[in-house]
């Protein structure tokens, strides 16, 4: 009896260690780390440099812009991935796209995906619902399912900073720790497959910095 019990702790522990894949992350260069900089970005309106870290590790950084005048006369700020990235909708029905951002501006931070019908990004299909937050002083966390088309073969991801009035000012923000991925993900502060950091974690069993 003794040896079935064992048997049947360890099949478990098993189906649980399998349930617990980490969440992948499509993005190249999420966290905007020193070595790459903003490698991988394309500034789009405004200008975009080096800020200081969302959870202040050495040796990694934030997307710090400045916003710009739109052709319509308001302020607005925006940047997108530089690669596109191929999708299958049958595989993937549904992604995770999720970034960490601050602002004091009165401006509506947006994440959103821009989809094509082919797997270089030269067809334009339209764009996905947005992922968005408010004005937030301090570095705030936002994250939502996006639906992917059904006749989507490619897609790229953007991030905006979009005025709440016309007349707002020049204004600046940052955007941190991007994810896109088919799970959700596990640790807030980024812990993650491809592109995660370990920098706000010891590797002393049982103590987190």
């Amino acid at each position: 009896m003794r040896t079935k019990i064992v048997l049947l702790f360890f099949a478990a522990a098993f189906v649980l260690l399998a349930a617990a894949v980490p969440a992948e992350n499509l993005i190249v260069n999420s966290e905007f780390d020193a070595a790459d900089g903003l490698s991988g970005w394309q500034t789009d309106i405004g200008s975009w440099q080096l800020g200081y870290d969302a959870g202040t590790c050495s040796g990694s950084y934030s997307a710090l812009g400045t916003s710009a005048v739109l052709g319509i006369g308001s302020q607005y700020l925006r940047m997108r991935q530089t690669d596109c990235l191929a999708v299958d909708p049958n595989a993937t029905p549904a992604l995770y796209l999720g970034a960490t951002y601050r602002t004091t501006a009165n401006v509506w931070a947006r994440l959103y995906l821009r989809f094509y019908s082919d797997g270089d990004c030269l067809s334009h299909l339209g764009f996905s619902d947005f992922v968005f937050g408010g004005t937030s002083a301090s570095f705030n966390r936002i994250v939502d399912l996006i639906a992917i088309p059904a006749t989507a073969a490619g897609m790229r991801f953007w991030v905006d900073f979009n005025p709440k009035n016309a007349d707002e000012p020049q204004f600046t923000a940052e955007v941190d720790r991007i994810y896109l991925g088919e799970r959700a993900e596990i640790f807030d502060d980024g812990l993650e497959a491809e592109g995660g950091s370990v920098c706000r974690w010891s590797a002393s069993e049982g103590l987190v910095y």
